[in-house]
C-alpha cells in the first residue's frame, strides 16, 4: 500500500524534497490511515510531516474524544500536532450556508492560516476513491458540466494534495485492521442529515447493487477523462480570451468577437471572465452566463444586474461587468442590500428559520406531517437548501396550474401588483428554479400531491 501511495505522489508531483506537510487529521480511518503511510514515507521522500486537528463543536463529548485521539497518535509517533476549534453550527446559520459547506470553508481558513504562520508547503488532504464518486454523483445532480464532473483533483491551487485519491475505502479499511491500527468514528458519518451521506449509504450502494458493481472506480475512471477534457478546453478558453480582455481596478472590458465562437466556447469563456471578476466560482451558475450571453445579443445598452452587486453591459458591441456601487455586500452575512434588496441561502431545518426582508420577514421550515396553517405549503422534494432574494430581471417560473414558465413580471403585472411593490417581494429559489413567488403563487412542480413525502412551509408577514 505505502509503494502504490509513493507511487501515486511521484506521477502527480504532490511532495517535493524538503516540504513541509501539513496533514489534515480527524482521527477517522481515511485520515489515520494517511496518517502512517506518510509517516513511513517521510525519510523515502525527504520532507516533513505535522498534523492539524479541527474541532467543529457538532458532536460534543465525541467531538472532545476525536481531537483528544488525534493528539495522542501525533504524540505517540513525535509528530508535531496543531489543533484549532470553530462554532459551526453558529457559523452555518450566520453565512446561511450548509453544515457541511460551513465546515468545509473553516477547516480550509484555519489550514491556510496554519500554513502561513508555521510556513508549510502543502495541505495535506485524505479525500479517497470513494470520496471522489460521491462528489461526482452530487455534482452531476447539481447539473454541472465537464469542470464538475472532473471530481477533486490530486492537486489543487500546488498547495492542496491528495496522496490517496486512487486509494478505495475497503483498501484502507483493510490496510488498518491488518496493522492493528486504532481510529474513531464520526456518529454523523451514519446518518441521512448531510446530502454525501445520503450519496455514500444509500445511492452509491443502490447503484452497485443493481447496475454497476464497480460503480466507484468507472467513476473515479470518468472523473479523469472529464479532468482531460476539462484541460482541453481551459486551453481553447485562454487561447480565445488572449488578447480580447482589458481589466482596470473596477471594471472588465472584453471584446464581442468571443461571442461568434462556438456556443460551448463562449460558455467557458463568459464563465472564465465571470470567475476572474468576481474571485470566486459563487454565483457562477448557468443561468447568469446565459443570461450574459443574452444581454450581448440584445443590442447595444442592455445589462443585466447579476449577484454580488456585478452588472454585465452591452456598450457598442463590448461587454463591460463592473460592479454597482450602490449596493453593499456583506460576505458574512451573505447579503446584498440596496433598501430593502436581500440575497441569502438557508439549510432546510426542521426548525423555523426567519429573514428580514424590509418590508417583509419570510419564515421557513419543513416537516414530514402536513398540519400548519401558513401562507405556503410545497412538496418537499429533495431540496435542501434555497435562496431568499428579490426580482432580478429574466426571472422565470411555472405558476400552479400552468404547464410553461413565465417571466415573474408578467405574473406580478396580471395580479396586479403596483410597480413600486414589485421589486420588494420575496422569491424563493431552490437550485436555480423558482418555486414561489409571494403573493402566494406556488411552482406547477412544487404542488403538494397525494405522493407528497415533505412538507416545506413559508410563512410571509409584512413588515409594519
Amino acid at each position: 500500500m505505502e509503494k502504490k501511495v509513493k507511487e501515486f505522489i511521484l506521477k502527480e508531483n504532490l511532495i517535493e524534497k524538503g516540504d513541509k506537510v501539513l496533514l489534515g487529521l480527524s482521527g477517522g480511518p481515511d485520515s489515520v490511515f494517511l496518517f502512517h503511510i506518510l509517516k513511513n514515507l517521510m525519510d523515502d521522500l525527504s520532507f516533513s510531516m505535522s498534523a492539524c486537528h479541527v474541532n467543529h463543536n457538532i458532536r460534543g463529548e465525541e467531538a472532545l474524544r476525536d481531537e483528544k485521539f488525534s493528539e495522542e497518535l501525533c504524540s505517540r509517533y513525535g509528530i508535531p500536532f496543531y489543533s484549532a476549534s470553530a462554532d459551526i453550527p453558529a457559523l452555518s446559520l450566520q453565512r446561511g450556508l450548509s453544515i457541511e459547506e460551513t465546515a468545509r470553508d473553516e477547516r480550509y481558513r484555519i489550514f491556510s492560516e496554519l500554513m502561513n504562520e508555521e510556513g508549510f508547503d502543502k495541505i495535506c488532504l485524505a479525500h479517497n476513491m470513494n470520496d471522489q464518486a460521491e462528489t461526482i454523483i452530487q455534482r452531476f445532480f447539481r447539473g454541472t458540466g465537464i469542470s464538475g464532473l472532473k471530481g477533486i483533483r490530486p492537486l489543487r491551487d500546488k498547495i492542496y494534495i491528495r496522496p490517496i485519491l486512487e486509494i478505495r475505502r475497503e483498501e484502507i479499511e483493510e490496510y488498518l485492521k491488518v496493522n492493528s491500527f486504532e481510529y474513531v468514528r464520526d456518529s454523523t458519518n451514519d446518518t441521512g442529515n448531510y446530502g454525501r451521506n445520503v450519496v455514500r449509504n444509500e445511492v452509491i450502494p443502490f447503484i452497485r447493487e443493481n447496475f454497476n458493481s464497480s460503480v466507484v472506480r468507472t467513476l473515479y475512471n470518468m472523473g479523469e477523462i472529464m479532468a482531460s477534457e476539462d484541460s482541453f478546453m481551459e486551453e481553447m478558453t485562454l487561447k480565445a480570451l488572449e488578447g480580447k480582455v482589458r481589466k482596470s481596478e473596477d471594471k472588465t472590458e472584453v471584446s464581442g468577437e468571443i461571442f461568434s465562437l462556438h456556443d460551448a466556447l463562449v460558455k467557458r469563456c463568459v464563465r472564465k471572465i465571470l470567475m476572474d471578476f468576481t474571485g470566486s466560482t459563487e454565483n457562477v451558475y448557468s443561468v447568469y452566463i446565459t443570461d450574459i450571453i443574452g444581454v450581448m445579443h440584445s443590442g447595444t445598452g442592455k445589462s443585466v444586474d447579476l449577484p454580488g452587486g456585478v452588472v454585465a453591459s452591452n456598450v457598442y458591441g463590448t461587454l463591460i461587468l463592473s460592479r454597482n456601487n450602490k449596493l453593499k455586500y456583506n460576505k458574512e452575512t451573505n447579503k446584498l442590500r440596496e433598501n430593502d434588496k436581500i440575497n441569502i441561502t438557508l439549510e432546510i431545518l426542521n426548525e423555523p428559520q426567519s429573514v428580514d426582508m424590509g418590508k417583509y420577514t419570510v419564515t421557513v421550515w419543513k416537516s414530514s406531517e402536513n398540519t400548519v396553517k401558513t401562507t405556503a405549503v410545497l412538496d418537499m422534494g429533495d431540496i435542501k437548501k434555497i435562496t431568499i432574494r428579490t426580482r432580478q430581471d429574466g426571472d422565470r417560473m411555472k405558476p400552479l396550474g400552468m404547464q410553461g414558465n413565465r417571466k415573474l413580471k408578467s405574473i406580478l403585472i396580471d395580479r396586479k401588483v403596483p410597480r413600486d411593490e414589485r421589486e420588494e417581494l420575496p422569491v424563493i429559489v431552490s437550485g436555480e428554479e423558482i418555486i414561489y413567488l409571494h403573493p402566494q403563487i406556488i411552482s406547477e412542480d412544487y404542488k403538494v400531491t397525494e405522493k407528497t413525502a415533505g412538507y416545506l412551509f413559508l410563512s410571509v408577514s409584512e413588515n409594519r
